[in-house]
């Protein structure tokens, strides 16, 4: 797998425990913050207990401004109960993966396309599956567990992975240090990097909604629209032969989507730093 070098600027931890809960998320922040410290240039962590839903959110909202005034790419590091849902709080409530992808956006926009989250949650690695192709990029990457996992090894692997980050600054060689902290034969944790969650956005769009069935729904969909406007005869005639092309243009709307995914409009920049091809989303990432 092909490491990425991460540019950040800030860590923000954020603990949402249960009473009587090892405090995992305070114990890496006194970890990290020397580490955060001596590091050239010097990287700031912060930590964050936050109880409820609404105060949950209202962090990260906090973050995004806070990368927008100050132009820092952050770490965000998640320490709370997990399901293949979404998180559990300290009250109680739990947000799921869905009511966290427009905050997580936000923070990936202002960040310049550079966030990364750490989900220290049971199947913390889930949020992938709530990307849709109309969809910015929420994250540069995700990183989470994929089963069930202790406290102990929490927090074993998250100090081996960001001791590795810091010292290399390359994503996967800190994924795959976590990784052997906790077992040299199985993959504990899961990274999803952006360029693949377009590989999976795109493979899923091509499968489910290019099919010459839902093509001719579609099509016929645009069709019934244009006629509720009056369009009428040879223009109508001319509209549908436009649509029935334009849909089946499968590469043209790769690029659309990609250039979308990646806020290439925003950043040039991302143009040339993500090389994923339409041949590319034509397999299956989950099974590559």
């Amino acid at each position: 797998m092909k490491d990425h070098k991460l540019y950040f600027k800030t860590i923000h931890v954020i603990e949402s425990l249960k009473s009587g809960d090892y405090h995992t998320g305070r114990r890496l922040f006194e970890d990290l913050e020397p580490l955060a410290i001596a590091n050239s240039p010097v990287v700031t962590a912060h930590f964050w207990s936050v109880q409820t839903r609404e105060e949950f959110l209202a962090r990260l909202r906090l973050i995004a401004d806070d990368s927008r005034t100050h132009g820092q790419s952050p770490v965000l590091h998640i320490e709370t109960h997990g399901s293949p849902d979404g998180i559990q709080v300290s009250s109680g409530e739990c947000l799921t993966w869905l009511d966290l992808k427009a905050e997580l956006t936000a923070i990936n926009e202002t960040s310049r396309l550079n966030l990364l989250v750490v989900l220290a949650a049971c199947d913390g690695a889930k949020l992938y599956q709530i990307i849709q192709p109309t969809d910015r990029a929420p994250v540069f990457a995700v990183i989470g567990p994929n089963r069930t996992v202790t406290a102990g090894e929490i927090e074993c692997a998250t100090r081996v992975f960001y001791r590795k980050l810091f010292d290399v600054k390359g994503v996967v060689a800190a994924w795959q240090a976590m990784n052997e902290a906790v077992s040299l034969t199985q993959r504990t944790f899961s990274l999803y990097h952006a360029a693949w969650l377009l590989r999976l956005v795109m493979h899923h769009y091509l499968k489910t909604l290019c099919s010459e069935e839902a093509l001719v729904e579609r099509e016929g969909n645009v069709i019934a629209i244009l006629q509720q406007k009056g369009l009428i005869g040879a223009a109508l005639e001319n509209a549908r032969n436009f649509a029935r092309e334009r849909l089946r243009d499968h590469p043209s709307r790769f690029n659309e989507i990609k250039d979308h995914f990646f806020f290439c409009d925003l950043y040039p920049e991302n143009v040339t730093r993500f090389d994923v091809t339409f041949e590319e989303c034509l397999q299956d990432p989950v099974s590559a």
